[in-house]
């Protein structure tokens, strides 16, 4: 797999809820899960009307 340091930045995407990162054997792709937006954006995405900030705080662990 590739090593996520050497993947290109994705703009807005890199801190939106509706990001999932798609490894293959040599690249790492941008896939947007909002509804009604491009799948695989043109990156870097500097402008997005269905941008969602990520939560980046750690989840609480039960116990």
């Amino acid at each position: 797999m590739t090593d996520p340091r050497r993947r290109a930045l994705a703009g807005l995407c890199d801190n939106c809820a509706h990001q999932r990162l798609v490894p293959t054997r040599t690249s790492v792709f941008t896939m947007c899960e909002a509804e009604g937006l491009p799948r695989y954006p043109a990156v870097p995405v500097m402008r997005c009307r269905g941008f969602a900030q990520k939560d980046w705080t750690e989840p609480k662990r039960e116990g």
